[in-house]
């Protein structure tokens, strides 16, 4: 998942357990493989026209192409040009990678990111024979181009004029109320909260980029180069002071709408008013592991959404197994742990996920335990 804004690996984190949570209620994954793409971040960005960024032979080792086997490699060339005009789209950046199998009913496999040089042409080398899957996301350009699923397969020869067609997407934009914030503090630093909105599959395919946005002074915010779908919306804070704010409703037109917006192709919603509530609950959690220690590197973090199926905020588990997430209107959550490794390895999930409900209520603490359970892994 990439954060438009450039912000840090860890609120990108943030935003893809966001998006992971919903996910997973959404399409019931129940394999972490067929997840991995739902928490996938990039690992690298190749540029294949520029010699001081990483060779595609080194992304292809952080996303988990190269099987350490010696096999015959290929190329595969072609463009990217604008649907509309039939003009290159220079400088477009794209992911592309291996479903999990070759009808993309799943996440990628392993994925990474490559970008077409001035004349919209791209070339993608070391490619293994297989199955491929390759689109374009507006997030990765701040644009508002997009693309369908363009799919190949390697066999035993170099591939050419692939054509990846972009599509002008739709745009989404209203008003942030905090009809329901009680503190002063959180309702002074709102503008620093992020609106994140995520159409979390091109069919069947499984991906895991999010776009995000900020709050203006006046609480309005707008996306552009959405694809069409059912679209996720939630609110994203690097600061652990905001955790815990949530969406209590999405209206419009004075009606009520349900988590998962659906976008029609060219159609424009410009007149949502997302409902935010803070609170005064907290959730206090522990993990234990047993069986067995975690390899060395991975980390775990525990999300939570409430009933309506908003995610209301996360928390890196320390090393002690102990975690907190405060701010926390009154109501029923589900919380969710996940085990996953930083760059430069891909941050996929390695582990199954757990989940408990939690109740909460105002001014008070309730507990959570998990026990991760390693025995023959």
């Amino acid at each position: 998942m990439f954060d438009r804004n450039g912000s840090t690996f860890s609120s990108i984190i943030h935003a893809a357990l966001l998006l992971a949570s919903l996910m997973c209620a959404e399409a019931n994954i129940a394999n972490p493989r067929d997840a991995q793409t739902v928490i996938g971040v990039k690992s690298s960005t190749g540029l294949p026209c520029d010699s001081k960024k990483p060779s595609f032979e080194e992304i292809h080792k952080f996303a988990g192409f190269d099987s350490g086997q010696s096999v015959e490699r290929y190329s595969a060339t072609g463009r990217v040009v604008d649907v509309l005009t039939a003009q290159p789209v220079a400088g477009a950046h794209f992911v592309y990678g291996q479903p999990d199998n070759s009808t993309n009913n799943g996440g990628f496999v392993s994925f990474a990111i490559a970008q077409a040089n001035n004349l919209g042409e791209f070339r993608l080398d070391h490619l293994v024979p297989g199955h491929y899957a390759l689109y374009i996301s507006s997030s990765l350009d701040r644009s508002d181009l997009y693309s369908d699923v363009l799919n190949f397969d390697v066999i035993d020869a170099d591939v050419a004029n692939l054509e990846v067609q972009a599509r002008h997407g739709s745009r989404l934009s209203g008003f942030v109320v905090p009809a329901g914030v009680t503190s002063s503090a959180v309702l002074a630093t709102l503008s620093s909260v992020k609106v994140v909105a995520a159409v979390p599959s091109i069919g069947n395919l499984r991906v895991g980029i999010a776009n995000v946005t900020g709050i203006s002074p006046d609480g309005s915010f707008q996306f552009t180069g959405l694809r069409p779908g059912k679209a996720f919306i939630n609110l994203k804070a690097d600061s652990e002071s905001l955790n815990g704010l949530s969406i209590m409703r999405i209206e419009r037109n004075s009606g009520e709408l349900k988590q998962g917006i659906e976008i029609k192709p060219g159609e424009d919603i410009l007149d949502l008013r997302i409902m935010v509530a803070d609170g005064t609950g907290l959730i206090r959690g522990q993990v234990k592991v047993e069986g067995g220690t975690l390899p060395a590197g991975v980390r775990m973090a525990a999300s939570i959404s409430n009933q309506l199926r908003f995610a209301n905020g996360y928390a890196q588990v320390g090393e002690d197994g102990q975690f907190v997430i405060s701010g926390l209107a009154a109501g029923t959550y589900e919380i969710t742990l996940n085990a996953y490794r930083p760059p430069p390895q891909q941050a996929v999930r390695l582990l199954p996920t757990l989940k408990q409900t939690v109740r909460v209520t105002d001014a008070n603490e309730s507990s959570v335990v998990f026990t991760l359970t390693l025995a023959n892994r």
